[in-house]
């Protein structure tokens, strides 16, 4: 075993002796200073190192070689490579001889240490450098050393530096404006900011480029002030506006802009402030131009026959003074006319105008047709017109610029009036007496007071109305005008006198009435005659507006043709309808304050009232004066039942005692007085429900005879304001017209006809209203007003307060197609009707009932009034009295709660205070 471990390490010896012999190993020689360099020996392993020659180093001895890491002295006789080896040379400084070393503080490049042997001489070394520095020599001790000097001791020789400074210069425009020195390395302070009129200074540059202060200093400078040129705004305004702005430079001049224009005026130039701008002035600021104008004026000239007889300077756009009306005898002066128009001297003058004076022959002074058409029956005026057609019975239509009418004139034939040289399109004149026939109003001449001024004047061409809506705001233009439609049909056929009138009916529901007369020019009776009810017709004739119905007149057989038939056939239909809105407890006759009284209203009513009429009220009933406030409405309740109101429609002063007294008389399950009427607020909902409080209805439908006729109420958009919060708080009102709306969908189909109770005054409800199917009248209230009018045919009214009025509408359908056709409304509020000077015997008893325990609050004066107290004064004088009494800084009274004045010397009672007060 011995033997096998001797010859593997053998083995292995030889390997690793042979892989050694392959790789060379590096001796390097490091001199330490010494003036040579020693190359390095590349050996074997094992090898001994050759010994390279001594080097030499100046005041130094050569020892040894030492290994380097371990500063072993290497034998070059015995000692063996092994590895990679440094070998460093060892020394010893000889004797007398001294160590010079050279501190540059800072500066370069670096001296070498020198030995020098005593007694010797320096040799100055280059002087060395230090940027931003100048040297100034080599310091011994703080002593600048003289190297004329022998070296006797180790040296020590210190560079000496003086930091460099350096000049800075600022210019403005190559102008010096300051200078300063500064050390290198430092900063420059930052001088003051220089000014230069029209420019903003915006740094210093150094170069091109804006010189960056943190900088620090290492040569001299020169800086220059950089500055950019302002720019101004310069804006023109004409009238206050802005129409053009531009922005120019410092010291140039603004472009002149084009002129504004001024219809009337000439442009006087462009302002700063009260002066006129110079554009040859150079811009140094922001600008605001303002554009004046000189108002242009123009002649205007007033020429009589020929001869100038006025002239007048007028600024633009102001009126002309109208001078003295010219007189000339046997005429009458028309007027002064611009050409063929008379110059409206309301009108605002723009250019220079002749108006010559224009005359007429001094015929009497006439009225206009509109104005004729509301005289009262009987009564007489002077009309001039133009003939627009002939016929029915006797009559001609008449139109002038402000209406038409049908002319009845006595004495004559119409054959004879044609022979005598009368056509459409004659002018004429004539006196007339406003009179009227089975409601047809017209005006009543004799033949010898008809004048004959001029003829063919200018009349419309036929207009064809086939596809026109027949509505009085569409047809203004057309009305006496010859009309032709292209299809009727004949729903009514009623003959009177010598004539027939037909009223007639479109598909769409549009209604007309067509009347001719026998007598004129009518050749084929027989043909006329035989036109009937259901025949489909279509006609050319003058078109009129009589008494809310529309009317086709003609004179000609031609004008009448038979297209078709039908089997309908038709009927009419009558209905009226009492109504009374804000009473507001006004039960007693009060003639100081208007007020009517419920003995003579139900008076009224029960007098004239039908089968067909219908009774309803428009809210703010009950509340507001002692006989009805001493029983919470109970006497309205009792006389309504006894005139069998129809509809009672809720007001805000229904709330004012809350809707828990009001409602209990419409349930049949509480005690005391019970209405035999519905109470309807559609839009009244309880907030906690969503839905109307129990016993208010949304609507309610009525019979009479084979009509159904549907009334809906409401009370008005946000009137939750005018009653006090805690009697509406659990209450609010939703949209008036929608609820309507929602009302009038849901009973369209099983009535023949609407109408609409809104406790409001609103005109923007009443149109969209008027649209909705099968509303036939629409009834106001709340606001105190008294007026009717009609939208698109459909009547509407308020009647007043207090029961000073009653409304009265009357309404007449026809129907055709199964359809229900209102074909004639009115609507008038009356307060002087024979029949309200006389009392109701059965309402009197009633009211007597009630007035016996409270007679003593309207009987007995607390105090006579020294003088009249209107509503304006009581209500600043309750104002006064609140503030007074409570203390405070203010107070106000609603003018509108105020509700009567008092007049002077009456006797003022409770009953009275009260109704100022309610």
């Amino acid at each position: 075993m011995r033997k096998i471990i001797i010859i593997v390490s053998i083995i292995l010896a030889s390997f690793f002796l042979s892989s050694c012999e392959e790789e060379k190993l590096k001796v390097s020689f490091d001199v330490a200073g010494g003036q040579e360099e020693i190359s390095s020996q590349h050996l074997n392993y094992n090898d001994l190192i050759i010994k390279p020659l001594d080097p030499n180093r100046a005041g130094y001895d050569f020892l040894y070689w030492a290994e380097k890491e371990t500063l072993k002295e290497w034998d070059f006789t015995v000692d063996k490579v092994t590895s990679n080896l440094i070998l460093v040379a060892q020394w010893e400084i000889k004797k007398d001889v001294f160590l010079v070393s050279f501190d540059l503080a800072g500066g370069q490049p670096e001296i070498d240490d020198l030995n020098v042997e005593k007694g010797e001489k320096i040799t100055e070394p280059a002087e060395p450098t230090k940027t931003g520095y100048t040297f100034i020599g080599w310091l011994l001790t703080d002593e600048l050393y003289d190297f004329d000097n022998q070296v006797n001791q180790n040296l020590v020789l210190v560079a000496d530096w003086r930091i460099n400074e350096y000049n800075i210069k600022f210019l403005v425009d190559g102008v010096e404006v300051d200078s300063t020195n500064a050390d290198y390395g430092s900063k420059i302070v930052i001088p003051e900011e220089p000014q230069k009129d029209g420019y903003t200074f915006i740094g210093w540059l150094l170069a091109d480029e804006l010189y960056d202060f943190n900088n620090p200093i290492n040569q001299n400078l020169v800086l220059v002030a950089d500055w950019n040129i302002n720019e101004y705004n310069i804006k023109f305004l004409v009238d206050g506006v802005e129409v053009d702005s531009t922005s120019t430079d410092y010291g140039s001049k603004i472009v002149i802009p084009e002129e504004p224009l001024k219809d009337g005026y000439t442009f006087s130039g462009w302002f700063l402030d009260d002066e006129l701008y110079n554009f040859e002035g150079l811009v140094k600021e922001d600008l605001v131009l303002e554009a004046r104008f000189t108002i242009n004026n123009f002649l205007v000239s007033f020429i009589v026959d020929e001869l100038e007889y006025h002239q007048e300077v007028v600024d633009y756009q102001t009126k002309v003074t109208r001078p003295t009306d010219p007189e000339k005898e046997g005429y009458i002066f028309s007027g002064w006319f611009k050409v063929e128009l008379e110059f409206d001297f309301n009108s605002l003058i723009e250019t220079d105008l002749i108006l010559v004076a224009k005359w007429e022959k001094a015929y009497p002074e006439t009225i206009s047709i509109f104005e004729f058409n509301r005289l009262p029956v009987g009564e007489s005026g002077y009309l001039k017109g133009v003939i627009t057609s002939f016929g029915p019975y006797y009559y001609f239509s008449l139109e002038d610029d402000s209406g038409a009418i049908l002319i009845k004139v006595s004495g004559y034939s119409f054959s004879s009036l044609y022979s005598a040289g009368y056509n459409v399109g004659d002018e004429v004149l004539l006196l007339a007496t406003k009179r009227v026939t089975r409601n047809l109003e017209y005006g009543f001449t004799q033949i010898d007071e008809l004048v004959k001024l001029s003829t063919n004047k200018n009349l419309s061409e036929v207009i064809d109305l086939t596809n026109e809506s027949l509505e009085e705001d569409n047809l203004s233009n057309y009305l006496v005008h010859l009309v032709k439609i292209d299809e009727f049909l004949i729903i009514n056929k009623e003959e009177i006198l010598n004539g027939v009138v037909f009223t007639l009916l479109s598909n769409a529901d549009q209604k007309i009435s067509l009347v001719w007369d026998s007598r004129i020019r009518i050749n084929n009776l027989v043909e006329v005659y035989d036109f009937k009810v259901g025949d489909i017709i279509k006609i050319e004739g003058a078109l009129l507006f009589w008494d809310q119905k529309f009317l086709l007149a003609v004179d000609n057989i031609e004008q009448i043709t038979k297209i078709g038939e039908t089997d309908v056939v038709g009927k009419t239909a009558e209905f009226e309808i009492f109504y009374l809105n804000d009473t507001h407890g006004a039960i007693l006759y009060n003639p100081q304050n208007s007020e009517l009284g419920m003995a003579r209203i139900a008076n009224y009513i029960k007098n004239l009232k039908t089968e067909n009429s219908i009774f309803v009220t428009g809210g703010d009933i009950l509340q507001g004066q002692i006989i009805s406030n001493s029983n919470r409405g109970a006497l309205f309740i009792e006389i309504f039942n006894n005139l069998n109101l129809d509809a009672f429609v809720i007001g805000n002063h229904e709330f004012d005692w809350g809707l828990d007294v009001i409602l209990p008389y419409f349930d049949p399950a509480t005690m005391g007085i019970k209405a035999n009427f519905p109470l309807l607020g559609a839009n009244v909902i309880e907030k906690a429900t969503g839905q109307r409080p129990n016993f208010i209805d949304s609507h309610t439908i009525i019979q009479r005879g084979d009509y159904k006729i549907g009334i809906v109420g409401v009370i008005g958009d946000g009137l939750e304001s005018s009653i006090s919060t805690p009697k509406v708080k659990d209450y609010y009102f939703s949209d008036a017209y929608f609820a309507v709306k929602e009302t009038v969908e849901l009973i369209a189909d099983e009535v023949d006809f609407i109408i609409v109770v809104n406790h409001d005054d609103n005109s923007t409800f009443n149109n969209g209203v008027a649209k909705l199917p099968k509303v036939a009248a629409i009834f106001n209230g709340h606001s105190h007003q008294s007026y009717s009018g009609y939208i698109d045919g459909i009547p509407f009214i308020q009647s007043k307060d207090n029961g000073k009025m009653v409304g009265h509408v009357e309404l007449e359908f026809e129907s055709a197609f199964k359809v229900l056709t209102l074909t004639r409304a009115s609507a008038e509020n009356v307060y002087d009707h024979n029949y309200l000077t006389q009392v109701d015997s059965e309402i009197e008893a009633i009211i007597n009932g009630y007035y016996q325990d409270i007679s003593h609050l309207y009987e007995e004066a607390i105090i006579t009034a020294g003088a009249g107290l209107s509503r304006d004064w009581l209500a600043n004088h309750a104002a006064k009295l609140m503030a007074t009494v409570s203390d405070s800084v203010f107070a106000f009274q609603n003018y509108g709660g105020t509700r009567v004045k008092i007049d002077s010397q009456s006797l003022i009672t409770a009953a009275d205070i009260f109704q100022v007060f309610p």
